[in-house]
């Protein structure tokens, strides 16, 4: 791979063919596993130039497939997306290699002081991301009944009815919306802030290119709040994301304004904020599901279902009185 990285080296923009190129190669840990991540750096360069990311499992071989057409999408659109991993190389055997990204994850610096304007930075590439509209709007019932289809038979037995059809009334309440590219794994772990205050950002394997607007929002305000609360390791994401839900928090405030804003600029009517949310924690919950039949090497069962941090979402949205409706 590195002699067909340095044969296309000049092709692909990046100048002169470099006489060495240095690997720095990362397995990736967890629920990642199936893949491993080589950063390409030419001599004397301190930052990589490029990555290949090449697959262990026929799923990340999937992922990788999903992330090359959903790039080769974007790269379609005119003038390009700025902030998204340009595609270079890819082998349906499970080899994509992209331009590197530079800035460090938002995850790993983020504060008191700086948690407004790194929301305030995402929202706002979300809201580029997602114009223009051309002002086409479609029902939303296809789109929810495809999540219910799925959620249902993993989860149903795990809820008390009431929050099913507590979630199934807000749904119904979807107004008509647009279509747009949804990243889908919009997460303070995946942004990049660059030394000249841009965002990049990476990781587009679970990318619709038919998904919803305000969807990949809620998720990165959500995991913001718990990535501020340090909740995802003392175990009290409940409490940090009902206190995410209260415009007079930090956490809540922002929320509120940033959702506000990006319904303005994408023409998302306020009132569908609520339903979207719903709809955001019974989507992901997917993945979770896959990630907890791989843990019981079969279907869990209903006790480690109730666990889900997904449901611990959906029944906090539900109970909640408080909420940062824009």
């Amino acid at each position: 791979m590195v002699e067909t990285v340095r044969d296309n080296w000049s092709n692909w923009g990046l100048g002169p063919a470099p006489r060495r190129i240095f690997r720095l190669l990362q397995a990736m840990p967890g629920r990642s596993s199936g893949k491993v991540l080589a950063f390409l750096f030419a001599e004397g360069d301190s930052a990589p130039q490029l990555v290949v990311k090449m697959s262990r499992t026929p799923e990340s071989a999937a992922g990788l497939r999903q992330e090359a057409e959903v790039l080769r999408s974007l790269e379609g659109r005119p003038g390009g997306v700025v902030g998204v991993p340009r595609i270079l190389l890819y082998r349906p055997e499970g080899i994509l290699v992209e331009t590197a990204l530079p800035g460090l994850p938002l995850s790993s610096f983020l504060s008191r002081r700086n948690y407004p304007m790194l929301a305030e930075k995402a929202t706002s590439w979300l809201a580029d991301f997602a114009a223009p509209d051309d002002g086409s709007r479609e029902p939303c019932s296809g789109f929810v009944d495809r999540v219910l289809a799925d959620f249902v038979p993993h989860f149903g037995s795990a809820l008390d009815p009431g929050v099913l059809r507590d979630a199934e009334q807000l749904l119904a309440r979807l107004p008509p919306l647009r279509t747009i590219c949804e990243q889908r794994d919009f997460s303070p772990w995946n942004i990049l802030l660059a030394p000249d205050g841009t965002l990049s950002v990476l990781d587009w394997e679970s990318a619709d290119l038919h998904g919803l607007p305000a969807l990949d929002l809620i998720y990165f305000l959500t995991y913001l709040a718990l990535y501020f609360d340090r909740a995802l390791r003392n175990g009290r994401h409940r409490e940090s994301f009902r206190r995410s839900l209260d415009p007079s928090s930090l956490t809540g405030g922002v929320a509120k304004r940033c959702l506000a804003w990006y319904c303005d600029k994408t023409n998302v009517p306020k009132e569908a904020v609520r339903p979207l949310r719903v709809l955001a924690w019974l989507l992901h919950s997917r993945s979770e599901y896959r990630h907890l039949t791989e843990d019981a090497g079969g279907s869990p069962d209903a006790s480690r279902l109730r666990q889900s941090f997904f449901l611990d979402l959906l029944r906090e949205e539900l109970q909640s009185d408080l909420s940062t409706i824009p």
